[in-house]
C-alpha cells in the first residue's frame, strides 16, 4: 500500500477446518490442486449414520456430502469442560473454540497474557446435534439438564461461550445472517476495531451438520445439485451440495499490527453490508441491486476505484438464476471499461467444498488471503462452458479454470469477497496483499538458544515436540534465534512443560525427536506446574570443591553482565589481594593457581556473584538467599547486606590466614546425622567437630588427622559408612581457633548494612538482618558447624522449592533434591555451570528446569534485542470422543423383526429382491441366551469380542461362498460393542458381492427398540475363496519351545491380564500355558467347558480369542497396564476346522504404522501335529487410551496371594544347625538327614520355657559359635491341627466338653508364640556377629489352597512378620507343612533350608512350593493361591433380627453400629467390657435409637464364655434372631519383643482369640448373614512394637477362614488406622507414629463403604489399608527386602507418577531369566547416564568404563540418585567405581532390583556434595583401574 489508511484492518491470524482439510496448509494445497473434497458415501457409511435403507435406495437420493473429519471429537480438557458438558455441547461450538484458539496461535498472540481487550464475531447454523441426537433423550430435556443442553446448543451462545473460554474481554456477539452469517461477521468485527471498542477481534463462521455423512434428496427445481457437484457459472449448473467448515480471522488495525510487529497476512480496505428489501421476487430469491449497491459501498470505503485489476470470491452457489444475477450485479459495478474485457477472474471455493452456509463467507475469504499470500489464482472447479445467461465474452469477468501467478505490476494485488444470505443480506468486503513491511530485527546469532514447548497433557507435549521437530524440518529457513523468541514469547505456558536448551539445528532436531518419543533428551527437562502457583527462588552459594580450570570463559565472553560483574570483582581483588581474577581465569592449567586457598575461594567468591548477576539479568530473583561456609561472603553481597569492597576483603583475608593451618587438618564424611555425629565425637570435642550438616544423613567432620582416624576406626567398627575428604584445611573445628584474633583485627573495618534480599544464616539457623554481619560473624562462620540442612529444611517448610545454585560446578543440588523430595515439595534444585560443559546452553537448561517448575521467567530479559515472530505449529490438540447417540425409537416402529435360528451370532439369511448380490442377517446378542459372552470385560464391560465378528464374517462368507477354505481381509474393527446389563442388542451382517467374486461384509447393531438412525457400524472387510494348495508349511512345535522361556501358568497369565483391564470369565480362559519370548510367542489353547459347544462355530470366539489374549500379552510384555485390544486385521484364512488341543504361536511384525500404542503381529493356529488350522496376517492391536478406571480406595484392598515357585539350589554348606521342638517326629527325621548331609546338628527336642534357657543352649551349642540357623519346630508338637470342638459345637445347650477352651488353647501358645519370643530374645542378647536365620515351623496355618486351616498356629505368622521387622538380621522365615502329610515332605523341607533364598514365607503343597505375596486387589475380583467360593454374601439388614457387636461402645463399634442402624436393624446389642458409662456414649446410644433401633448395651468381657451366653441367650428369647455378628473388641500393649513377656501376650490375646473363640462356638447355629472380624493389617504387613497385637489377629484371620471351610459365613478384615476412633486414634503418638511410616489413615465413613463392598463380594480375608508401601519399606529395610511385598512396592512405584516405564520394568526384570536380566536393564542405564554426562546414549559403550567417558565422583552421586529414583533401591556411593561400566553396573543392579532390597546395610551409604573430594585422585584411579582390570 503506498499510504496506509487508518480504516484498514489487518488479517494477522487465521484458521479453519475445511471439507478434506484439516488445516489451512491442506485447504490451500485442495484450491491449488484443485481437488474437489465432495465425498461418496456408500451404503454401509449411510447405514452407520442412520440414514433410513429404504430412503438410500430412493433414485433421487444423492449419497454425497462434503464433510469434516472427527466432529464427534474434542480436546475438552483443554478448555476446562468436562465430559459430560462436552457431550452435551454442538460440535460447532466446540469446533470453533479449537479454530479461535489456533486463529490468534497463528497471530502469536497468548490470550492468557494478552492485556488488551479481543471482541469475537461470529456465527453458527443451527444445532442438527440437538434436534437428531439430544432432543429426544428426557434427561436432555429436564431441568437443569436441559438448560445446559440449551447454553452447548443455540447458536446466540457461541460467540460467548469462546470468550468465556478463552477469557476474551471485548464485544462477543453472535451474528446470523443465513448464508452470509460469517462475512457479516467480518464486518462488524472491523467495525468494532475502527470504533475502539476492541484492540483486536475473532471473526467466522462454522457450520456442521448432524447426521454427518449423509446425503440429501434431489428434487427438480430446488437448490440441491443431482449429482453431488457444484457448477458455478457453468451451463450445466443445477444447484450447489451442501458442505460442513469452519473459518476463523483475527484481525487488528492495521497501523498498530505494523507498530506491534504483527504478521500481517493480508488487509482489508473496506467492507459493506445491506440488504435487499423487497425489491425482489422472493424472500429467498437474490437481487442483482442489493448485491451491487453492497460491493460499490465496499469499494467506497476502501477507496478503490470499480476497476477490472480486482479479481473476486464470489458468492457462486452453482444455480443457473443465482449465478445469473451475481454475474449481473458484478457487471453494474465494473462494467465501465469496454478495453478491459475478459481481465477480471472470478471463481467460487463452493465447486471444491459445497456450500457452507454460515461459513460460506469465511471460506471465500479466507481463500482469498491465502491466494493474495501465494500470489496465485485457485481453479473455479466444473466449469465447462459457461451459463447462456451470461455474456462473459462482453464483460471484464471470466472464470479461472487453472492455477495461475497472480500478477499485477506494481498495482498492489485485490480482491473482492462476496456473501450473499436468503433473505437478503448482503456483505462484501474489499481485500488487498499484506503491505512489504519492514521485519523487526531477527534475533542474533548465539551460542546456544532455550526452546520451551508446553501442553495441558504429556501425550499433547509430546505431540508438540514432535509437530515443532516436523515444522522445523519443513521450515530450514527458520533461525533458530526466532524461533526460540517465538517459542518463548507467542505461546501460552501451559502445565506440563518441556525446555531444551540446544546449540544447533541438528541437537534441537535430534532433542525434540527423543522427546517426541516421550524421552527427556540431554540438554532437555521436563516439568509439570500448577496453574497460578509461582514458585518461590533461593540462591545457593556453596563453598570450596566446584572449581575447574577453565571455568567462566565462555560467558566472560558471550554475556556481557556476567563481564561486567567480573571485570568489578578483577577490580576490587586487585586493589586488596594484588593479583588479577581475569589473569587467573584465562590461565592453564600448567600456570593456574587453583590449589592454593586463597586463590580458589577469592575465585569462586567473584564466580558466584557474577552468576548471580547473570541470573537478576534474565529476570531469576531469589526471595532468599542461603550460603555453605565461605559462600555467605557472596551470599551477604548478593543480598546487598555487603559491600563489594567488604565482601572482597573478608573472602581474601580469611583465605590468607587459612594458609597459615594448611596440612595440619583433617575433614571426613559421614553417614550420620547432626545428633549422631555429635554422639561420635564426645570425647574428641577439643580436637575434632561436627564441620558440616549436608543433609539428614550425611555430616562432615573436620580436625586433627589422628584424632579424625579414631573416629573413623569407630565408626567403621559399627558399620557406618565414613571416608576422609581431600582437604588439608580443618575448617569448622578447634584447628582454626589460633586465627580468631588475627581475623578480628582483620575484618574490624566492615561496614555491613540491612539487607536487601532475606538470607539465612548457615550459622545460626535464623535468618539476617545484615548488620549483624561484622567481624564476629565472619569468625563463627568459619568456626562453627554449617547448618546447611536444616536452613535449606526450614526455607522448604516456607513454601520455597526453587533452588539455584551459583557456581562453576552443582555440588549442593544432590542433599538439597533429597531434601525437597523427601518433604514432597514441587521445585528442583539447579545448577549453572557444569564442568567441562558449554556454559551458556548449561546456563540455559538450568533456566529451563525453573521454567519448567513454573518459574514466570520474563522472556524479554534473555532477548533483550527480540527477535521475528516465525510461524510455529498450532496445538495438538488430544481429541476424545464425546457424543450422545441419537435417540431410540419405539420397537413397534421397527419394521424388521427380530429372527433366530441359523447360526447363534448370525440367524437366518435374507436376500434382498432389489438387489440380489446383497445378502442379510439379523438377529440379537442376548447375555441370557449366550451367556458365555457376558465373561468377556474389559475394563468392567461386558465388550463383544473382536473374534466373534471373524466368526460372523467367515460364516456369513460360507453361507453365501459355500464350504470350503476361506480368507477375511482389509477388515476393520471401528468400533466396540459393549452390553448394557441384561438387554438384548439387535445385529445386522450384510454382504455384498463384488464383480470380483469377493464379498465385502459389515456388521452393525442397534441398540433395543431403536430407531433406523442409530445403526453403528462394528467391523467392515472382505472375504474369498482359497484354493487349497495354498496351505502354508506346518510349525515344528518343539523348535519355537525351545528357544523361548520358561513356560508361564495359566494363573499367572490371567492374572497378568486382569491387571491390565482384560477380566476374562472361565469361558474366556482358553490359554492353558503360554511361552514368551523376544518379540514372539507361543501358547497352548482349547475351547473351555463354559463357552460350549464348538460345532455351531466354524472357529469359535472364545477360542480365537485366546490367540488374540496371547498377542495381547506378548505387546504388553508382563507389565502393562492398560489393555491392547485388535483393530485391524490383513488376513485370516481358515484352512480346516479346529478340534482337539492347539498352538497359536505369534509374532510381533512392522507392518507400518507403528507406534508405541499401536502394534502389528502374524499369528498361526496349528495342531498338535504342527498342521496349520488358520492363519493371521497383519493383526493391528492397539492400546486402549486409558488404564481401568479407578478409585482411591480401590488400592487400599491387599489380599495374601500364593503362587508356585522352585525352590533353589543348595547355598548352605556344613552349616550348622540348632533344632528346637519335637515336630512330632520331625525334628528328629531332620536332624539326621542334614547330619548325613555333612551338616553339624544340635537338637533340643524339648521347648525351653524362658529366654535363659535358649541362651544357655546357644552358648554350649557349637562350641560358643553362632549357629547358621535355628529352626522352631515347637509349634508342630501339639499336632497342630485346630481341636475337632472347635467344628463340632453346635447350640448353646450343647455339651460344653467338645468345645476348644482357654486351657486347650493356651498350651499351644506356649509351643509356639511364647517359645519363639524367647528364642528371638536370647538370640538378639548372644550379640552374635553373624546372626543366625531364624526358621518357624507350622503346618496348616496358611489359607493355601482348599481344605481346613489350623487356627492354633496361625499366631506365630503375625509373631513372624513382626519379628522380620524388628530383627531384620534374622531373616525370619515362615515355612508352612502340607496338613496332608505327603511322601517326600521331608526332602522338600530339606531342600528349602538348604537353599536359604530370600522368599520370607514359604507353603508345600501337594508336592508344589507356593511363595506368599501381597498384593493389591478389589473385592470385586476373583483371587489367586486359594480354591474358595467367594459367593456374594447376604447383607440385607433386617428389622427383625438382631446384630452383635463386640467393642460396641468404642468408636469402632459405635460407627458399625451405626451404620447397621441406618440399613434398618432392628436390634444392635452393643458389648463393651465397662458399658456406656460416659456422656458420649450415652448419647450416641440415644443416636441409635433415634434411628428406629432398639438398643441393648449389655457390659461383659467377650473373653469370658459365660458373660457371652448370657447375653446370647437374652436374643434368642427377645424373639429377633441374630443374623450378623461384628467382633471389633480388641487392646493394645505395644512393646519391642525383647520388652514382651507371655503375659502381655495373654492380655492383648484375650480380647482378640478367645473373644472369637467363644462367638464363633455359640453362634454356630444362628442364622447368620455375615460374622465379621476386626483384625488389623498389622497382623499382615507386621510392625514393630506390635508383635503380640499381629498375633492375635492372624489368629482371627485364620478362624475365617477355618469358619468358611466349614460352610459358615465369615469376613476377616485387616484394617488399618483409623482417625477418629479406634486405638490410633485414642493414642495419638502410635496413629503419628503410622502414618510417618506410610499408612494413611482411614475415616470411619471409608470404613464403612469398605466393608460394604467386601460383604457383597463374599471374600474371606482382606486388607483395608491406604499405606505407602515406598514410605513403609524406607523406615523398614527389611520391607524393602521382603519378596512378600515385593509385587506391592513395584505396583505402587508404577503407579507414583514415577518416570514412565519404571513399573513395567521391574515387572519385566522379575519375570525375565536372570540371564536376561541385565540386557534388560541396560537401556534405561544408558538413558540416565546420558542425562548426567550431557552425551548421546549411541556414545555409550556399554563395556568402556564410565570415567573415560568423562564422569567424576560428584556425577556418580548424581547418578546413583537417579538410579535410586528409578529402581527403588539404595545405591551406595562406591557402587559406580565397584561396577565401573554399563555391563557391570546392569548386571549387579539387575539382581538388586529383582530382589527389591538395599544395596547394604542402611549405613553403606552416604550422601553429601562433599563427596567430590572423598578419595584422592590416585585412590579413586586406582580402584576404578582395579575393578575394570577384573571385569574385563
Amino acid at each position: 500500500m503506498e499510504e496506509q489508511d487508518s480504516s484498514a484492518i489487518a488479517v494477522i491470524g487465521m484458521s479453519g477446518r475445511f471439507p478434506g482439510a484439516r488445516n489451512l496448509d491442506e485447504f490451500w494445497r485442495n484450491l491449488r490442486d484443485g481437488t474437489e473434497a465432495v465425498q461418496r458415501f456408500s451404503e454401509q457409511e449411510l447405514a452407520a449414520s442412520g440414514v433410513d435403507p429404504a430412503l438410500v435406495l430412493d433414485p433421487s437420493y444423492v449419497r454425497a456430502g462434503s464433510v469434516l473429519e472427527d466432529v464427534d471429537r474434542f480436546d475438552a480438557a483443554f478448555f476446562g469442560i468436562s465430559p459430560r458438558e462436552a457431550e452435551l455441547m454442538d460440535p460447532q461450538h466446540r469446533i470453533f473454540m479449537e479454530c479461535a484458539w489456533e486463529a490468534l496461535e497463528n497471530a502469536g498472540y497468548d490470550p492468557t497474557a494478552y492485556e488488551g481487550s479481543i471482541g469475537v464475531y461470529a456465527g453458527a447454523n443451527m444445532s442438527s446435534y440437538l434436534t437428531s441426537n439430544l432432543h429426544e433423550h428426557p434427561a436432555m430435556m429436564r431441568w437443569p439438564g436441559w438448560f445446559q443442553t440449551l447454553i452447548g446448543n443455540d447458536k446466540d451462545y457461541l460467540a460467548t461461550h469462546v470468550s468465556y473460554r478463552l477469557n476474551l474481554r471485548g464485544p462477543s456477539i453472535s451474528v446470523q445472517t443465513a448464508c452470509s452469517t460469517s462475512l457479516v461477521a467480518v464486518h462488524l468485527a472491523c467495525m468494532s476495531l475502527l470504533d475502539r471498542e476492541c484492540d483486536m477481534a475473532l471473526a467466522g463462521g462454522i457450520t456442521v451438520r448432524i447426521p454427518h455423512r449423509a446425503g440429501y434428496v434431489y428434487a427438480e427445481g430446488g437448490i440441491f445439485s443431482p449429482d453431488g457437484h457444484c457448477r458455478a457459472f457453468d451451463a450445466k449448473a443445477n444447484g450447489t451440495i451442501m458442505g460442513n467448515g469452519c473459518g476463523v480471522v483475527l484481525l487488528k488495525p492495521l497501523d498498530r499490527a505494523l507498530s506491534d510487529g504483527d504478521p500481517v497476512r493480508a488487509v482489508i480496505l473496506g467492507s459493506a453490508t445491506n440488504n435487499d428489501g423487497a425489491r425482489k421476487i422472493g424472500f429467498t430469491a437474490p437481487s442483482e441491486v442489493g448485491q451491487a449497491q453492497a460491493i460499490m459501498e465496499a469499494l467506497a470505503l476502501a477507496g478503490v476505484e470499480a476497476n477490472p485489476s480486482i479479481d473476486f470470491a464470489t458468492h457462486g452457489t452453482g444455480t443457473l438464476l443465482g449465478d445469473a444475477i451475481e454475474t449481473a450485479a458484478l457487471r453494474r459495478v465494473f462494467d465501465r471499461d469496454a478495453s478491459a474485457r475478459r481481465s477480471c477472474a472470478i471463481g467460487s471455493v463452493k465447486t471444491g467444498i459445497g456450500h457452507l452456509e454460515s461459513a460460506a463467507g469465511i471460506a471465500g475469504f479466507i481463500k482469498t488471503v491465502l491466494a493474495l499470500e501465494h500470489r496465485q489464482l485457485p481453479p473455479s472447479l466444473n466449469f465447462e462452458s459457461p451459463n447462456p445467461s451470461i455474456d462473459f465474452a462482453s464483460s471484464p469477468f471470466y472464470v479461472n479454470t487453472s492455477l495461475k501467478d497472480w500478477n499485477t505490476g506494481s498495482t498492489p494485488r485485490r480482491a473482492g469477497v462476496s456473501s450473499f444470505g436468503i433473505g437478503g443480506t448482503n456483505a462484501h468486503v474489499v481485500l488487498e496483499e499484506a503491505p512489504a513491511a519492514k521485519l523487526p530485527a531477527a534475533a542474533p546469532a548465539r551460542s546456544a538458544e532455550l526452546f520451551v514447548v508446553s501442553a495441558k497433557s504429556a501425550a499433547a507435549l509430546d505431540a508438540a515436540a514432535e509437530r515443532l521437530r516436523d515444522h522445523l524440518q519443513a521450515h530450514q529457513g527458520l533461525s533458530l534465534g526466532d524461533v526460540a523468541f517465538s517459542l518463548a514469547t507467542t505461546r501460552s505456558p501451559m502445565e506440563h512443560r518441556l525446555a531444551m536448551a540446544a546449540p544447533s539445528r541438528e541437537a534441537l532436531r535430534e532433542g525434540l525427536d527423543a522427546a517426541a518419543r516421550g524421552q527427556t533428551p540431554p540438554g532437555a527437562v521436563r516439568g509439570r506446574c500448577s496453574p497460578g502457583n509461582v514458585p518461590k527462588v533461593v540462591f545457593v552459594f556453596p563453598g570450596q570443591g566446584s572449581q575447574w580450570v577453565g571455568m567462566g570463559r565462555q560467558l566472560l565472553a558471550e554475556e556481557p553482565v556476567f563481564h561486567a560483574a567480573l571485570s568489578a570483582c578483577d577490580r576490587a581483588i586487585q586493589a586488596e589481594a594484588g593479583w588479577s581474577l581475569l589473569a587467573e581465569l584465562a590461565a592453564d592449567e600448567g600456570s593456574s593457581q587453583l590449589e592454593r586457598i586463597d586463590v580458589v575461594q577469592p575465585v569462586l567468591f567473584a564466580l558466584a556473584v557474577a552468576l548471580a548477576a547473570l541470573w537478576r539479568s534474565w529476570g531469576v530473583a531469589p526471595d532468599v538467599v542461603i550460603g555453605h561456609s565461605m559462600g555467605e561472603v557472596a551470599a551477604a553481597h548478593v543480598a546487598g547486606a555487603l559491600s563489594l569492597e567488604d565482601a572482597v576483603a573478608i573472602i581474601c583475608r580469611r583465605s590468607r590466614l587459612l594458609r597459615r593451618i594448611s596440612g595440619q587438618g583433617e575433614m571426613a564424611v559421614t553417614e550420620l546425622s547432626l545428633a549422631e555425629a555429635e554422639t561420635a565425637l564426645r570425647g574428641y570435642e577439643d580436637r575434632v567437630s561436627v564441620a558440616v550438616s549436608n543433609s539428614p544423613r550425611s555430616t562432615v567432620l573436620s580436625g586433627e588427622p589422628a584424632a579424625i582416624g579414631e573416629v573413623l576406626s569407630s565408626l567403621n567398627a559399627k558399620g557406618v559408612f565414613c571416608r576422609r575428604v581431600k582437604v588439608d584445611v580443618a575448617s569448622h573445628s578447634p584447628q582454626v581457633d589460633p586465627l580468631r584474633e588475627d581475623l578480628l583485627a582483620a575484618l574490624g573495618g566492615l561496614r555491613p548494612r540491612a539487607a536487601a534480599v532475606p538470607m539465612r544464616s548457615t550459622v545460626t539457623g535464623a535468618m539476617v538482618a545484615g548488620p549483624e554481619l561484622g567481624a564476629n560473624y565472619w569468625m563463627n562462620n568459619l568456626r562453627q558447624p554449617v547448618r546447611f540442612a536444616e536452613v535449606v529444611q526450614a526455607q522448604l517448610q516456607g513454601g520455597h522449592g526453587l533452588f539455584v545454585e551459583m557456581s562453576p560446578h552443582p555440588i549442593l543440588t544432590t542433599s538439597v533434591e533429597e531434601m525437597r523430595r523427601a518433604v514432597q515439595r514441587a521445585g528442583a534444585a539447579v545448577g549453572s555451570l557444569r564442568r567441562g560443559q558449554d556454559e551458556r546452553p548449561a546456563m540455559l537448561e538450568a533456566l529451563g528446569a525453573l521454567w519448567a517448575q513454573g518459574y514466570p521467567v520474563p522472556w524479554g530479559r534473555l532477548f533483550p534485542a527480540g527477535g521475528r515472530r516465525v510461524p510455529l505449529p498450532n496445538y495438538p490438540w488430544q481429541r476424545e470422543r464425546y457424543w450422545i447417540e441419537a435417540p431410540a425409537k419405539s420397537a413397534a416402529g421397527d419394521r424388521r423383526g427380530v429372527r433366530a435360528g441359523g447360526h447363534p451370532l448370525l440367524g437366518e439369511m435374507q436376500t434382498l429382491s432389489t438387489q440380489t448380490s446383497t445378502r442379510l442377517w439379523e438377529t440379537t446378542l442376548d447375555l441370557k441366551r449366550l451367556p458365555w459372552l457376558g465373561d468377556h470385560r474389559v475394563q468392567g464391560a461386558v465388550v463383544f469380542p473382536g473374534a466373534a465378528y471373524l466368526e460372523m464374517a467367515i460364516s456369513s462368507g460360507a453361507e453365501a461362498l459355500g464350504d470350503g477354505p476361506l480368507q477375511i481381509t482389509d477388515v476393520v474393527l471401528a468400533e466396540a460393542l459393549a452390553f448394557a446389563g441384561d438387554a438384548a442388542v439387535l445385529v445386522q451382517v450384510v454382504t455384498t458381492e463384488q464383480p470380483s467374486g469377493r464379498l465385502q461384509f459389515q456388521i452393525a447393531s442397534r441398540a433395543p427398540g431403536a430407531g433406523h438412525a442409530s445403526f453403528r457400524v462394528h467391523a467392515r472387510g472382505a472375504l474369498l475363496r482359497v484354493e487349497r494348495t495354498e496351505v502354508p508349511a506346518g510349525l515344528t512345535l518343539s523348535a519355537v519351545r525351545a528357544r523361548l522361556q520358561a513356560s508361564i501358568p495359566a494363573a499367572a497369565t490371567y492374572a497378568e491380564l486382569t491387571e491390565m483391564g482384560l477380566q476374562y470369565g472361565p469361558a474366556f480362559q482358553g490359554i492353558a500355558e503360554l511361552w514368551r519370548g523376544e518379540g514372539e510367542a507361543l501358547g497352548r489353547v482349547r475351547l473351555p467347558d463354559a463357552a460350549g459347544s464348538a460345532a455351531e462355530y466354524r472357529l469359535h470366539p472364545a477360542l480365537l480369542d485366546a490367540c488374540f489374549q496371547i498377542v495381547g500379552s506378548l505387546f504388553a510384555g508382563g507389565g502393562e497396564a492398560t489393555p491392547w485390544v485388535p483393530v485391524e486385521l490383513g488376513s485370516l484364512r481358515l484352512l480346516q476346522r479346529p478340534s482337539g488341543e492347539l498352538w497359536c504361536h505369534a509374532r510381533v511384525v512392522n507392518h507400518g504404522h507403528q507406534t508405541p500404542d499401536r502394534q502389528g503381529a502374524d499369528f498361526w493356529v496349528v495342531d498338535s501335529s504342527g498342521a496349520v488350522v488358520a492363519e493371521v496376517c497383519g493383526l493391528v492391536a492397539q492400546r486402549l487410551p486409558g488404564a481401568v478406571r479407578r478409585r482411591e480406595e480401590d488400592d487400599w484392598f491387599l489380599e495374601l496371594e500364593w503362587e508356585p515357585a522352585a525352590v533353589g539350589t543348595a547355598k548352605v554348606n556344613a552349616g550348622r544347625w540348632l533344632l528346637l521342638g519335637g515336630g512330632g517326629g520331625l525334628g528328629a527325621a531332620l536332624r539326621s538327614m542334614l547330619e548325613a548331609g555333612g551338616h553339624a546338628v544340635v537338637h533340643a527336642a524339648e521347648n525351653n520355657t524362658s529366654a535363659a534357657g535358649v541362651r544357655a543352649l546357644l552358648a554350649k551349642a557349637f562350641g560358643g559359635q553362632a549357629p547358621t540357623a535355628v529352626v522352631h519346630l515347637g509349634s508342630l508338637d501339639g499336632g497342630g491341627e485346630l481341636d475337632p470342638g472347635l467344628g463340632a459345637q453346635g447350640a448353646l445347650d450343647a455339651p460344653r466338653s467338645a468345645d476348644v477352651s482357654p486351657d486347650a488353647l493356651d498350651p499351644a501358645l506356649v509351643r509356639g508364640c511364647d517359645s519363639v519370643l524367647w528364642t528371638v530374645q536370647a538370640l538378639a542378647g548372644m550379640g552374635f556377629r553373624d546372626a543366625p536365620r531364624l526358621w518357624l515351623l507350622t503346618r496348616g496355618a496358611q489359607a493355601v489352597g482348599a481344605g481346613d486351616v489350623s487356627v492354633t498356629q496361625a499366631p506365630l505368622l503375625g509373631l513372624g512378620r513382626v519379628i522380620a521387622m524388628e530383627h531384620a538380621d534374622l531373616r525370619c522365615a515362615r515355612v508352612d507343612l502340607d496338613p496332608a502329610r505327603p511322601d517326600g515332605e521331608l526332602g522338600a523341607l530339606l531342600a528349602e533350608l538348604l537353599a536359604d533364598d530370600a522368599e520370607a514365607e514359604v507353603a508345600l503343597r501337594g508336592g508344589e512350593r507356593c511363595v506368599a505375596r501381597i498384593v493389591r486387589r478389589q473385592p470385586e475380583t476373583r483371587p489367586r493361591g486359594r480354591i474358595e467360593s467367594c459367593v456374594p454374601t447376604d447383607v440385607t439388614i433386617r428389622a427383625d433380627s438382631t446384630y452383635l457387636v463386640t467393642g460396641g461402645l468404642g468408636g469402632l463399634g459405635l460407627s458399625v453400629a451405626g451404620w447397621l442402624a441406618e440399613r434398618g436393624a432392628g436390634h444392635l446389642v452393643l458389648v463393651g467390657r465397662s458399658g456406656a458409662a460416659s456422656v458420649e456414649q450415652r448419647a450416641a446410644v440415644a443416636a441409635l435409637e433415634a434411628r428406629g433401633a432398639r438398643v441393648t448395651v449389655a457390659k461383659a468381657d467377650v473373653a469370658d464364655r459365660a458373660q457371652l451366653e448370657r447375653i446370647l441367650r437374652e436374643v434368642t428369647t427377645s424373639g429377633m434372631p441374630l443374623r450378623g455378628v461384628v467382633h471389633a473388641a480388641g487392646i493394645l500393649d505395644d512393646g519391642l519383643l525383647m520388652q514382651q513377656t507371655p503375659a502381655r501376650f495373654r492380655k492383648v490375646m484375650a480380647p482378640k482369640v478367645q473373644g472369637a473363640l467363644h462367638l464363633h462356638a455359640l453362634t454356630r447355629e444362628a442364622p447368620l448373614s455375615f460374622f465379621v472380624l476386626y483384625a488389623s493389617g498389622v497382623g499382615l504387613l507386621g510392625s514393630p512394637g506390635q508383635g503380640n497385637y499381629a498375633a492375635a489377629n492372624t489368629f482371627l484371620d485364620a478362624l475365617a477362614h477355618h469358619r468358611r471351610a466349614q460352610g459358615l459365613p465369615a469376613l476377616s478384615v485387616d484394617w488399618g488406622l483409623f482417625a477418629e476412633v479406634g486405638m490410633a486414634a485414642a493414642q495419638e503418638d502410635r496413629g503419628a507414629r503410622l502414618v510417618s511410616r506410610g499408612m494413611r489413615s482411614l475415616t470411619p465413613d471409608e470404613g464403612l463403604s469398605a466393608l460394604a463392598r467386601l460383604l457383597e463380594s463374599g471374600r474371606v480375608q482382606v486388607g483395608v489399608m491406604p499405606v505407602n508401601p515406598r514410605l513403609w519399606v524406607e523406615l523398614y529395610p527389611a520391607a524393602a527386602s521382603s519378596r512378600m511385598l515385593s509385587r506391592l512396592v513395584t505396583a505402587h512405584r508404577a503407579s507414583a507418577g514415577g518416570p514412565a516405564g519404571d513399573g513395567d520394568l521391574l515387572r519385566r526384570l522379575a519375570a525375565a531369566e536372570p540371564s536376561a536380566r541385565s540386557a534388560l536393564l541396560e537401556p534405561l542405564l544408558r538413558a540416565q547416564i546420558s542425562q548426567v554426562l550431557r552425551l548421546p546414549e549411541g556414545k555409550i559403550e556399554v563395556d568402556a568404563p564410565l570415567t573415560s567417558l568423562g564422569m567424576n565422583s560428584l556425577m556418580g552421586l548424581e547418578l546413583r540418585n537417579r538410579i535410586e529414583a528409578m529402581l527403588g533401591i539404595t545405591v551406595p556411593a562406591t557402587l559406580l567405581w565397584t561396577y565401573p561400566t554399563v555391563a557391570a553396573l546392569s548386571g549387579h543392579l539387575a539382581r538388586e532390583a529383582c530382589e527389591a532390597a538395599p544395596v547394604e546395610s542402611p549405613h553403606t551409604t552416604a550422601d553429601s556434595a562433599v563427596e567430590i573430594e572423598e578419595m584422592s585422585q590416585d585412590d579413586l584411579t586406582q580402584l576404578i583401574a582395579a575393578k575394570f582390570k577384573a571385569l574385563t
